[in-house]
């Protein structure tokens, strides 16, 4: 049978029809296939993972609470229980969203109450932070009532005696002086003091060493009733009021509670957190990698869905150039602007705009899908974001030299200390207080922070190491982490020192401008010498710093200096005094330090006084040749000193060395 134009023109109709019908439905069972495939991603995979990390955020949160409970915070406690609930939230959002891990997840709902139940029995009802802060402040009242008026009191009896036994004759046999008897007495009281400050650091035996140095303070308080009754019924009211508020702190406070705290946390983070931590990480990477397989599997989807729409398209086009255009414009147009989507989303454009998404059609579940997508991406970015920021706000609280060195790994993070020999500079404002009696809070902080901020460029600049800020005062140390050798960080200390000066004469001009009526001068001392550098503290807690007698050495130079002025221990001029002109002064004693101290008080820079011509100076290998002229001009008023014999002595200097020239 030869069929008709007409009948193949319907035949070929009919063929485009079924065409188009199998077009239709295909395009129908890809549309749905990508909306349950979308709905996945969208509402189980990316947010499961995100849930995740929020659980992993509060329980740091959690841990970081405890522990800074312990540290004193009381208010912490209130936190844990917030965060402890925000968890339970994600918590029960995660078991809803994620079914098929519902094992582990129950399994981490029994190890965080665990967590949480050692927490609250081992720590916050163990360790009470306000009966330490109570303790402490009970012993400060102590030191200030008793402790000290009667440390003050027996050293006056004490150098009242000495004064009377130096005249007197000696005691005879048996007889105890009342001075040695003094002396006891005053070892004593400190004992007692050290062991009350012990005590509330957690050393448990102090209490009982605390009652043998009372007992030894009554002997020797019974022995000196005969020979001195003066005084005696004070002594042994401030005595009394002492030990009798010692008992009241060992009775009412638990030296052992902070340690036994401390001890549990250590348990909980080595143990059931980490667990969960474990745990934790282990479910991220599985939602991660559910949520990266699924739109895996969506790209692939709208990839297969778009070449199936090119064919029929190809074939549409022998029907006619508008039901090309059509296709073009509403399906393949929309589905093209959704794939460079989703290739720029993986290049990690997430700025983009995600069109199509009001459409109710396959294309507009697919554009709401890549706009989810997007949305959980951004979230995602922003807290990676802020985990790699947190080193650099880190830094603000560190010198650079010791940030630098841990994040390079070239200093380990623990309790630990090594004797160096290093040069301190320790300056402080003087009479900050009077200066800014006058001036508002923000003033007195603004004028502060300016001169802080000057000094900290300064010493940047010259590489030391600061550290620390003591209200208006400054503790700067040179030789770790970095060194240069001891000569070259004396030098360096000074010449940060002299820059400082400098520098405050200048801001002092700028400061009377804006209004401040006595703009603020400080005295700095320089000491070199060794001192235990390192962190100090706890593996939970620790501070890098410096101690030691010479730290406390360069804080009494810098009370000896002029204002503006800096003040050298004999070490650090021995070192720099090629660099500066300084005056020797009367020795001093300092506490801690046997050896008698020199201080040298910075006049100038030799550099200068050259400059100025004060000073007449050549150097060359072999050569060291300095003239103070000042220094010769002032003798020769006093009458001391001679410039022809200045002169004298350096024509027998040429002398001597034409003589050694032509051997």
């Amino acid at each position: 049978m030869t069929l008709r134009i007409g009948g193949k023109f319907a035949l070929a109709q009919a063929a485009l029809v079924l065409l188009f019908v199998v077009l239709v439905g295909l395009v129908h069972l890809l549309g749905r296939n990508v909306r349950v495939q979308a709905h996945d991603v969208g509402s189980v995979e990316v947010p499961s993972a995100l849930l995740s990390v929020s659980l992993i955020d509060e329980l740091d949160d959690m841990n970081a609470n405890v522990l800074e409970y312990v540290h004193g915070e009381s208010d912490e406690l209130e936190d844990f229980e917030r965060n402890r609930r925000k968890f339970e939230a994600f918590y029960q959002e995660l078991r809803t969203v994620s079914d098929d891990e519902f094992s582990a997840i129950a399994e981490l709902g029994r190890l965080v109450a665990v967590y949480e139940h050692e927490a609250r029995s081992r720590v916050f009802e163990r360790f009470d932070p306000a009966l330490e802060a109570w303790a402490s402040e009970r012993i400060d009242t102590l030191e200030e009532d008793f402790a000290k008026p009667l440390e003050q009191l027996l050293n006056r009896r004490k150098e009242r005696e000495l004064g009377a036994a130096r005249g007197a004759a000696p005691p005879g046999p048996g007889e105890v002086p009342a001075a040695s008897l003094y002396v006891e007495l005053v070892d004593e009281v400190g004992d007692m003091r050290r062991k009350l400050h012990e005590y509330v650091r957690g050393v448990e035996t102090a209490a009982q060493r605390f009652e043998r140095d009372a007992r030894s303070f009554e002997r020797f308080l019974a022995k000196l009733r005969p020979l001195e009754p003066e005084d005696l019924d004070r002594i042994e009211r401030l005595y009394h009021g002492l030990r009798d508020g010692a008992r009241e702190i060992f009775t009412r406070y638990d030296a052992t509670a902070k340690r036994d705290a401390l001890a549990a946390i250590d348990a909980l983070e080595h143990g059931v957190f980490a667990d969960i931590e474990k745990r934790l990480d282990a479910l991220a990477a599985a939602s991660q990698g559910d949520s990266d397989a699924a739109l895996a599997e969506l790209l692939d989807l709208v990839d297969a869905n778009e070449r199936v729409l090119w064919m029929a398209l190809g074939l549409m086009l022998l029907v006619a150039s508008g039901v090309t255009f059509f296709a073009h414009s509403a399906i393949a147009r929309p589905i093209q602007d959704l794939h460079d989507m989703m290739a720029a989303l993986t290049k990690g454009e997430t700025g983009i705009d995600v069109a199509h998404t009001k459409r109710q059609d396959e294309i507009g579940a697919m554009a709401q899908a890549v706009q989810l997508f997007r949305d959980n991406t951004v979230a995602l970015a922003e807290k990676t974001a802020d985990l790699e920021a947190l080193p650099e706000k880190l830094g603000k609280y560190l010198s650079p030299q010791v940030y630098s060195s841990i994040f390079r790994g070239q200093k380990q993070v623990e309790v630990r200390a090594e004797r160096k020999k290093l040069t301190i500079f320790f300056s402080d404002v003087v009479d900050f207080t009077e200066t800014t009696h006058d001036l508002e809070s923000e003033e007195v902080a603004a004028l502060l922070n300016s001169f802080l901020t000057e000094m900290t460029v300064i010493a940047l600049e010259h590489g030391a190491t600061i550290d620390k800020y003591i209200g208006d005062a400054l503790l700067i140390f040179f030789g770790d982490p970095e060194t240069r050798g001891v000569q070259e960080d004396a030098r360096a200390c000074v010449r940060m020192a002299l820059a400082m000066q400098k520098r405050l004469q200048q801001l002092q001009q700028e400061w009377h401008d804006q209004g401040y009526e006595r703009p603020l001068r400080a005295r700095m001392g320089i000491n070199t010498g060794y001192c235990d550098v390192g962190n100090f503290g706890s593996p939970e807690r620790m501070d890098y710093t410096i101690i030691g007698g010479e730290v406390n050495l360069a804080a009494r130079l810098q009370s000896t200096a002029e204002p503006g002025g800096i003040v050298l221990s004999h070490e650090t001029w021995a070192l720099t005094q090629d660099l500066v002109k300084a005056e020797r002064g009367e020795p001093i004693h300092v506490k801690g330090i046997r050896r008698e101290v020199i201080p040298y008080r910075v006049l100038s820079e030799w550099q200068e006084l050259e400059a100025e011509g004060h000073v007449l100076r050549k150097t060359r290998p072999g050569l060291e040749l300095r003239i103070d002229l000042q220094e010769l001009a002032r003798t020769a008023d006093a009458g001391s000193g001679d410039v022809e014999q200045v002169v004298h002595d350096l024509e027998g200097v040429l002398e001597a060395l034409r003589k050694t020239s032509k051997n």
